[in-house]
């Protein structure tokens, strides 16, 4: 009898790792197919969700949508991958993004352009440095956010990356850290800079790449009798 339980919390678990799995692998040929940006998954992290809304405060519009969610081994750091489109002013989007939330999470109205906040001490902007280190980007923004509310009554500390590359969709990307979490904040950042790299070339997207690339997202999803979603 206790060898069928036990066959039975392998069969179980293998299930489950198999479905952790298949939602970043999903997400890579995604990225790949469409943009020709190649993701890695950091080492000591598994997929816990597929596309979730995420707001720095719940009590401001300002928020988007994320495709996948990795979580470290430790359980004290959350990837919050983006939804990649080219859809028109993405980078503009993506820079307005980063004083929103900044403001969002102090309580302030984000769509309100007159009121100022102090960029130097929330905002760092990476562009003259070895790209190459974040992501190949052309741009990226770093900024920290104290969250009003900790996400999941555990994460506290709310990081944002936006990624700017011309050419390319932008990539708004969040780290989320507990107490325990912030003290690898630097590893951890490292992790993600590896993970996700821009081509130098700017591939060709149109309507009929996306709709042939949705077309082998469905049957790889029927094929693997798992539902992915598409925006």
């Amino acid at each position: 009898m206790k060898i069928l339980i036990l066959f039975f919390f392998l069969i179980l678990y293998s299930i489950n790792v198999c479905a952790q799995g298949y939602l970043f692998r999903m997400y890579r040929f995604q990225c790949s197919e469409l943009f020709d940006i190649k993701l890695t998954k950091p080492k000591r992290f598994k997929a816990v969700e597929g596309v979730i809304p995420f707001r720095v405060n719940e009590k401001m519009s300002i928020g988007s949508f994320y495709q996948v969610t990795l979580e470290s081994k430790e359980k004290d750091c959350l990837f919050l991958y983006p939804y990649l489109d080219a859809y028109e002013n993405h980078n503009l989007v993506a820079k307005n993004m980063v004083y929103g939330e900044i403001k969002a999470a102090l309580f302030l109205n984000p769509d309100n352009k007159e009121i100022q906040i102090d960029t130097a001490e929330y905002v760092k902007m990476i562009a003259k440095d070895n790209m190459e280190n974040y992501f190949n980007a052309d741009t990226v923004y770093i900024y920290k956010m104290k969250l009003p509310k900790p996400y999941k009554k555990v994460f506290n500390e709310c990081i944002g990356i936006n990624a700017i590359k011309t050419g390319h969709p932008s990539a708004m990307i969040k780290v989320l850290l507990t107490e325990e979490g912030k003290e690898k904040e630097e590893e951890y950042m490292k992790l993600l800079f590896k993970s996700i790299r821009y081509p130098d070339i700017a591939p060709e997207y149109n309507q009929e790449k996306s709709e042939r690339t949705h077309k082998k997202l469905k049957f790889r999803s029927m094929f693997h009798g798992k539902k992915y979603i598409l925006f």
